[in-house]
């Protein structure tokens, strides 16, 4: 585990961290969280920029993080960071787009093969949390958060893909619990 972005990212993080993905499961999730954890940091991960206040946006799909960005500031106003993966070449690039950057920390250690929101829970590590709580990451058959289809979610060999890389990897499980779903029954849920 590497926590090296670009740029340098010079804050230190300790404790716990909601990692809330858009899955059908966020509200009920997030319900739970904030009471078993009330005021810890937050990261929204795509469309979860819409439904909860985050100190944090991330996502591996950096092209749509304008929308999120918009969806969390209209929302809820600005005070958070936007962070994205990618190496220097692609860092620079975005530098260079005539929209201007709009992330502000690209980490190539929170490359994932099992979605944003295990990217998510990569970033959270990276950043220095020793508890990262899933909140709508059930990596199960359903639909997003506002009920819309999740098209990956619902194929069985997509949602085998994104499961398996989840399990690879090993070394970003610890600490890390679940509400709800295929990721409750992996990591367990928090206590």
């Amino acid at each position: 585990m590497n926590n090296r972005s670009l740029p340098t990212y010079r804050l230190a993080h300790s404790g716990a961290c909601l990692v809330c993905g858009n899955g059908w499961t966020l509200n009920e999730d997030f319900a739970a969280a904030q009471s078993l954890r009330p005021a810890v940091p937050v990261i929204a991960v795509n469309g979860a920029a819409g439904v909860v206040k985050a100190q944090f946006l991330f996502s591996i799909h950096f092209e749509k993080l304008p929308r999120w960005i918009a969806l969390q500031t209209d929302r809820f106003g600005a005070g958070f960071s936007v962070h994205g993966v990618g190496s220097e070449i692609l860092a620079k690039q975005a530098q260079r787009r005539r929209d201007g950057p709009f992330v502000n920390y690209w980490w190539p250690d929170a490359r994932s093969a099992g979605t944003s929101a295990w990217g998510a829970a990569k970033l959270a590590r990276v950043l220095g949390f020793e508890e990262i709580i899933l909140c709508g990451v059930p990596l199960a058959e359903g639909t997003y958060s506002d009920g819309s289809l999740a098209n990956d979610f619902m194929r069985p060999k997509i949602l085998d893909h994104y499961r398996r890389a989840v399990l690879a990897d090993t070394g970003w499980h610890a600490g890390v619990r679940s509400f709800s779903g295929w990721t409750r029954e992996v990591f367990g849920e928090p206590n």
